[in-house]
């Protein structure tokens, strides 16, 4: 009997599938020839509610779509354009039932390890996800803090990133449910590349026809794209630099795996799109990373990503080095010093703030409703670009201790993995990857919060599913199965 019980088989649906179709193609047509408020709304509503019923029944193929949107994020702005609508709001609900729904029909006859390697593993696993919501709790809890000192719509904010932050670690779960074999794992991987391939196409199209800025400076290359906003508007070049980097992760475990001639291709144009982005926390960590593995990766990786900068470097030559130069340098006046200033600053402020609330702290993301009254400017500096200062102001020592509890647990995960994982099996691979992955994370979180939003927590809750789906089918024996 397998360790992974199957979930049981559905009952097949009566109506037949052309019938379905014919309706929504009924109803489409409808509303593109009759553009009228009452036709468009009747066509959202049957958009809607096909996603909604797709998710229930096919939950794996929409995970995929919110791991590839954890790589490229379409987005659509809402009223003024401070609310938009992600793939996350869109399709979570529906994953949560239909995964819900999965484990209610799975089959339970023997549902107990029956090896201490899977024992080792699903205890890592509880410690893992305990130590996630533990944080969470804490969080939430922390924003009655912000509340009671006067700012309770900045509560109800930090409140709503809080939420963000949720979703993005539900991902974990999800990714447990939707994963039940090693053709899932493939298609997790998959999607993480067709994230990177949409990445690559809407960024280089954006470069192509919109290559300045309104400054006259080339444009970067960015993870989120507002669709329906004029021109190509595309944001977050930090975050970007760290989505490639976990893009990197994935392909170089499958090229140590089963090395194929299109995972050397796409490593080569994920190093090539982190150039674009001109993220210099992303290539921190991405430099971080291969240190601490050059032993591990294969040549053909290294000789094809320096041969992609080459073609790309051209390009960008002058900008990026630029760029790279003034930052080392430090030229006085430039926007890297500035915006590296910047940055103390707010460490500087974040510092006596912390000391002025050292064991509750101020509140969850609280650091940019009080920024203001500890600095000599007056400044409202926004978040503390840094994730270690931000924890420390936001929820004190209390805190910062469940955070760097939960980081530990999530870094033993590898090691259980490791412990257990047959020798050159998928999950050894990403066992042995697993540190150097999450350090070089915390590296570019120095500088950056990429821990504090939605896709950044989603990225890690793939990678993190991954790792231990892998680990526990690579226990499960033929006779088992």
């Amino acid at each position: 009997m397998s360790l992974l019980p199957a979930i049981a088989r559905r009952p097949r649906i009566a109506v037949p599938l052309w019938v379905l179709g014919a309706g929504i193609a009924l109803v489409a047509a409808i509303g593109i020839g009759d553009p009228s408020p009452e036709h468009l709304m009747l066509l959202g509503a049957v958009m809607a509610l096909g996603i909604l019923v797709a998710g229930v029944l096919a939950p794996l193929a929409g995970y995929q779509v919110l791991v590839a949107s954890s790589v490229m994020l379409v987005v659509v702005s809402v009223g003024s354009g401070e609310r938009n609508v992600l793939a996350f709001d869109v399709l979570l609900l529906p994953l949560i039932a239909g995964t819900g729904m999965a484990w209610i029909t799975r089959r339970h006859p023997h549902a107990i390890a029956t090896s201490l390697g899977r024992a080792e593993l699903d205890r890592a696993t509880r410690r893992f996800t305990d130590g996630a919501w533990l944080y969470i709790a804490v969080a939430a809890a922390s924003l009655l803090v912000t509340v009671v000192m006067g700012e309770t719509g900045g509560a109800f904010d930090s409140g709503l990133k809080l939420g963000r932050a949720v979703e993005g670690m539900l991902m974990f779960g999800i990714g447990m449910a939707c994963i039940r074999d090693e053709r899932g794992i493939g298609k997790v991987a998959g999607a993480l590349v067709a994230g990177g391939l949409m990445f690559a196409a809407i960024n280089f199209a954006g470069l192509v026809t919109q290559p300045l800025t309104s400054d006259n400076t080339i444009r970067r290359a960015g993870m989120t794209w507002f669709v329906n906003e004029p021109g190509w508007s595309i944001a977050d070049p930090n975050e970007a630099g760290i989505a490639l980097l976990l893009l990197w992760v994935v392909l170089m475990a499958r090229q140590i795996h089963r090395p194929r001639v299109f995972g050397w291709v796409m490593m080569a144009l994920a190093l090539v799109l982190l150039v674009l982005t001109q993220s210099r926390s992303g290539l921190l960590a991405w430099l971080a990373f291969t240190v601490m593995t050059w032993k591990r990766m294969p040549r053909r990786a290294l000789v094809l990503g320096v041969l992609g900068v080459a073609i790309v470097a051209p390009f960008v030559t002058t900008i990026w080095w630029d760029r790279m130069a003034r930052t080392v340098s430090g030229d006085r006046g430039s926007f890297e010093v500035y915006t590296t200033l910047v940055r103390v600053y707010g460490w500087l402020a974040a510092g006596r703030m912390f000391a002025d609330h050292p064991l509750f702290g101020v509140g969850y993301l609280g650091f940019r409703h009080f920024s203001d009254r500890y600095n000599e400017l007056g400044l409202v500096l926004g978040t503390c670009e840094n994730i270690f200062l931000e924890v420390a102001t936001g929820m004190g020592i209390i805190g910062l201790a469940v955070f760097l509890r939960g980081l530990w647990r999530t870094l033993a995960l590898g090691d259980a993995v490791a412990r257990h994982a047959p020798p050159g099996s998928l999950a050894a691979t990403l066992a042995r990857l697993h540190k150097p992955y999450l350090i070089a994370i915390v590296i570019s979180n120095l500088t950056c919060d990429n821990w504090v939003g939605l896709v950044g927590m989603a990225q890690t809750a793939v990678w993190c599913a991954l790792l231990v789906r892998a680990g526990q089918l690579s226990l499960v024996t033929p006779a088992e199965s």
